[in-house]
């Protein structure tokens, strides 16, 4: 069996934010990209290891070109990228259904996603086993841990536990896979900020970045943006599968 590790990281909070995500990578071998990262921390003066703020958003060309250099090693020596950004107002208009699957908070939407985003991901191959190490974030891990047994619990979908085998949360500072979930979670934060409504952030330049392909870049993408429109689209297949089931049973 094949075995993947995945680091994924969150960036807004719903009491604040106009968006939250959720972001990272899956890869088998990580030590190309740990020896890489590395090198770049040392070069960049980086002692505590990379990691953005809120003034990032708004970050310098010069900054803008640091943070370039890790998104291209990123791209080449890791496989894959996931990246699910939530409108957090529209999140709060949603249908209860949606909001009581997502334990009424749009980070758990963007979490969930993600997972099943890498579940469809490693079932396109060989039968494969995957890890995920979060962030440690104290107000969301437990729920995350929760949220991650339910999917495994899930019959409707074996497939969740047949991949996924453990979750856990670190310190980014020790995870250099990690720093990279962050700095890609911020990324497409501000790129959700542009679509879901027109503001525009120097940071999103590394959205293209992360997009922009040559033969020595080996990392596909999954992205996912739920604004208000897809959100309904949403629960309305939710309301019909419930109806359909219901119409069966009074048969």
């Amino acid at each position: 069996m094949a075995f993947f590790t995945g680091f994924f990281d969150e960036s807004g909070k719903r009491q604040s934010h106009k968006v939250v995500s959720f972001a990272g990578f899956l890869e088998q071998n990580w030590n190309p990209f740990n020896a890489e990262w590395e090198y770049l921390l040392r070069k960049h003066k980086k002692p505590r290891g990379l990691h953005l703020s809120k003034e990032d958003l708004k970050a310098s060309g010069s900054v803008i070109k640091i943070y370039a250099q890790f998104v291209q090693t990123i791209k080449k020596t890791v496989g894959h990228g996931f990246a699910t950004a939530v409108d957090v107002d529209a999140f709060s208009r949603s249908h209860k259904i949606i909001r009581h699957e997502n334990r009424d908070d749009p980070h758990y939407m963007a979490f969930c996603t993600v997972v099943r985003d890498v579940v469809k991901h490693v079932m396109n191959g060989p039968d494969a086993g995957v890890s995920l190490v979060c962030d440690d974030d104290p107000t969301k891990a437990c729920a995350c841990y929760k949220m991650f047994d339910v999917m495994r619990q899930n019959q409707q979908q074996p497939e969740n536990r047949r991949t996924l085998k453990s979750i856990t949360f670190g310190d980014s500072k020790y995870y250099y896979g990690l720093q990279a979930a962050d700095l890609f979670a911020w990324v497409a934060r501000a790129e959700s900020l542009h679509k879901f409504f027109g503001q525009d952030y120097s940071l999103r330049q590394l959205f293209w970045e992360f997009n922009f392909d040559a033969p020595e870049f080996r990392t596909t993408f999954t992205t996912a943006f739920w604004d208000e429109a897809r959100m309904k689209e949403l629960a309305d297949g939710c309301l019909t599968t419930i109806n359909n089931k219901h119409a069966k049973v009074k048969r």
